[in-house]
């Protein structure tokens, strides 16, 4: 525990309702500055909650998510067929690389530039972006709307 007992994990619930609160966190602090994997949890809860067994995963973290019962594989830089998750780190543009699939994949400013203008189905801890694959679910919440209540 941190000096003065501060829960790290709380740490973006710590964003200044005059700079929009936590939701808005991610304009102003990126990195493991706001991600370092600690809504993994959350998402096998979601996952667990929606019945989806598996995800296409953009995870900025050096942690495997199987550890957390997590089946996935990588996100293509396009929406398609299935659940998605993207972390607000590479929808933001943080350059970075990952592990997934046996090898490093390169993940460029723009490599999930197409998921910026749909609308999540959820975000989970403010970290973690959740689109639906099926073109019909993601019209019924349009494009640049922005829901922060979880989906439910």
């Amino acid at each position: 525990m941190p000096p003065g007992g501060l829960s790290l994990s709380r740490l973006p619930g710590l964003f200044q309702p005059s700079i929009g609160g936590p939701r808005n966190g991610h304009r102003w602090l990126i990195d493991s500055n706001l991600d370092w994997g600690q809504d993994l949890p959350a998402l096998k809860r979601y996952m667990d909650h929606h019945g989806i067994p598996t995800v296409k995963l953009g995870y900025f973290g050096r942690v495997d998510p199987r550890i957390y019962g997590i089946d996935y594989t990588l996100a293509a830089r396009e929406p398609g067929p299935g659940w998605h998750v993207i972390s607000v780190n590479f929808l933001v543009g943080r350059p970075y690389y990952l592990f997934a699939e046996g090898k490093v994949h390169t993940i460029d400013a723009d490599y999930y530039a197409a998921y910026r203008s749909l609308t999540p189905e959820a975000v989970l801890g403010h970290t973690l972006f959740v689109f639906p694959g099926d073109a019909a679910v993601m019209q019924r919440f349009g494009p640049k709307q922005h829901r922060q209540d979880g989906g439910s």
